[in-house]
């Protein structure tokens, strides 16, 4: 089914998430790739010129999961990058969007390197789910 049709602030309170030690469940959606990017959001922007997310909501119960695959072309990612400043770069071929309330990320290589809000973190497996209503945040105006 479309995204769109999933009330995903009612589905949130659902999520089991398992320990890393344990597979992930059926239910969940397995992607299997080498990719140059992949960005998971819960906000519209990562700074004030990336509108790396326009779809995204405050509150809206799901990560936002961008994905580059390794095999897209230098131009293609030149493209992409410069397509971030206004958000369109989600409708280019060369990047998948998918909608998630949970994840589990394990790396193929015994090398890359992850960042978490900016800062550099140690590179391996790593998962999250979403915790609905967790946070307050205040939003001012312009």
């Amino acid at each position: 089914g479309d995204d769109d049709e999933i009330d995903w602030k009612r589905c949130a309170d659902k999520i089991v998430t398992p320990t890393m030690k344990e597979l992930v469940p059926t239910s969940w959606v397995t992607i299997e790739d080498d990719f140059v990017m992949f960005l998971m959001c819960q906000t519209s922007h990562i700074s004030y010129d990336l509108h790396t997310s326009p779809a995204s909501q405050l509150a809206d119960g799901v990560f936002h999961i961008l994905m580059v695959p390794a095999a897209t072309t230098k131009l293609d990612l030149i493209s992409i990058f410069l397509q971030m400043e206004t958000g369109a770069h989600v409708t280019h071929s060369g990047v998948r969007v998918i909608k998630a309330r949970a994840f589990r990320l394990l790396p193929l290589t015994d090398r890359g390197m992850y960042s978490l809000d900016g800062e550099r973190i140690e590179y391996g497996a790593v998962q999250g789910h979403v915790l609905p209503h967790a946070a307050r945040i205040i939003v001012g105006g312009e």
